[in-house]
């Protein structure tokens, strides 16, 4: 546990704290029980406090995975569930095909890229995804060159998830799996390979997304 990061988290952002405490429990206690300066920091915090206590006195599974190293931004995605991890995909889906979506008037695709997307995100790609995606487009929008518009937003949603989400370790990946299971999206038609640059800008532009479209919550562990 990098001591320092969480003495600071105590000090600056005591809530990424709490919800790093309660992504690991009742799984797992606390690594390390706070001293000195940490306990000084985390012992202002009643809630914290609280927190620490019930994971002191849970009964603990020694398999069970658990994982604290959150300095990293994009491990943080870990927090959502999976109804929200389902809206960032289809959120990212709809941004990149935007400008399909504009130029679709048949009825019968119209009706399946809605059912997808649900009308939110349908006038969403119609508004502001479309300038929000930016060049990042240009990476994604020729992956799937086969299959119904609906198809590859959903296979896109998938994708930009799974893209973020592999270069996370292990660890963390296993004490998600539940969560990424869950999702209905359909598997991808073939294997496809993204850079890390490109994986780089998926995930700012994911990060600019829960800034910008989802609850305002989401800000203190993303800002």
């Amino acid at each position: 546990m990098n001591r320092h990061f969480f003495r600071e988290l105590a000090n600056e952002n005591p809530r990424l704290l709490q919800k790093m405490m309660q992504f690991n429990a009742p799984e797992a206690r606390a690594p390390h029980l706070p001293e000195g300066k940490l306990w000084e920091a985390v012992a202002r915090h009643a809630d914290l406090v609280a927190l620490l206590d019930r994971t002191r006195t849970v009964s603990h599974s020694p398999q069970a995975p658990v994982y604290w190293g959150f300095t990293k931004e994009p491990h943080r995605l870990a927090f959502l569930s999976t109804d929200e991890i389902d809206r960032l995909g289809r959120i990212v889906a709809a941004a990149v095909y935007a400008e399909e979506l504009a130029k679709t008037v048949d009825r019968a695709n119209v009706l399946a890229v809605k059912a997808f997307l649900g009308s939110d995100l349908y006038g969403y790609a119609l508004t502001r995804g479309r300038f929000q995606i930016g060049a990042l487009r240009q990476s994604l929008v020729g992956l799937f060159p086969d299959g119904t518009l609906a198809e590859r937003l959903a296979w896109m949603a998938r994708l930009s998830v799974q893209t973020v989400r592999a270069a996370w370790p292990q660890e963390l990946q296993a004490k998600t799996q539940e969560a990424f299971d869950a999702l209905t999206w359909p598997q991808l038609p073939f294997e496809v390979a993204i850079d890390d640059g490109v994986r780089r800008q998926l995930w700012y532009f994911m990060k600019k997304i829960i800034l910008r479209e989802f609850d305002q919550k989401w800000a203190r562990y993303f800002g």
